[in-house]
């Protein structure tokens, strides 16, 4: 399915996390399969992107340590397009432990009346000989937020709201929002253990850990699949 116009980067300046780098190295890397999903606001009640995305990763053969961390990145990140985009939920409802029952009661009210909006998904895993990398698009409906105010925070000190973003930021090898807030990507990579040869020698011999698998619609009722 192609995909809109809106999907397409904005060519607005990025700001860089100043945590973790992770740097490829000078072999170019090679893309090795590519799906998304469409969630819109009439599903978002029921489905369940990240379920399906958590299989897909597992599916493709993606270690478990490694998918279990991006599955956290990327929950974070289509709850804030969900919330704070399509729904217009403002964060500072949860300032005070007492406002999280406020926050989410609002939520729920907000799903349950919600008749336009969608979020999309886009994954793509690519790998070099050193280097094995995950890389989500999340982009919302949504008017966006003032998200430069949320980066750079240490999960520990961003208080009630906002720590989600900088919990992103440490996990991550890299995250850029662009455009008013509303389009945001992010890179996870990993080594792959090296394979021993014969000889004993490790240079440039890795494991693979990418399974060709057939890609298409997923079954039943849920987010509409893309590829």
């Amino acid at each position: 399915m192609p995909l809109s116009p809106s999907w397409q980067k904005l060519p607005v300046p990025c700001i860089p996390p100043p945590r973790r780098e992770v740097r490829a190295p000078a072999a170019r890397s090679e893309r090795i399969w590519r799906t998304g999903w469409r969630t819109e606001a009439g599903q978002l009640r029921w489905a369940d992107p990240m379920a399906e995305l958590a299989q897909e990763l597992s599916r493709r053969g993606v270690p478990e340590a490694h998918w279990s961390v991006f599955l956290a990145i990327a929950t974070e990140l289509y709850a804030n397009a969900v919330e704070h985009g399509v729904l217009k939920l403002d964060s500072r409802l949860k300032a005070s432990p007492a406002g999280h029952a406020a926050y989410y009661q609002e939520k729920a009210r907000r799903l349950a009346r919600a008749r336009t909006g969608l979020v999309r998904l886009m994954l793509e895993a690519t790998e070099s000989d050193h280097l094995r990398s995950l890389r989500l698009e999340v982009c919302d409906s949504g008017p966006g937020f003032c998200y430069r105010e949320f980066l750079n925070q240490s999960p520990v000190r961003a208080g009630y709201h906002g720590r989600g973003i900088a919990l992103v930021q440490a996990l991550a090898a890299d995250l850029c929002y662009s455009g008013c807030g509303n389009h945001v990507t992010v890179a996870y990579s990993w080594s792959p253990p090296a394979v021993m040869g014969v000889d004993g020698d490790t240079r440039g011999r890795h494991a693979s850990h990418w399974e060709v698998a057939s890609s298409g619609q997923a079954s039943g009722p849920g987010p509409r699949r893309t590829e």
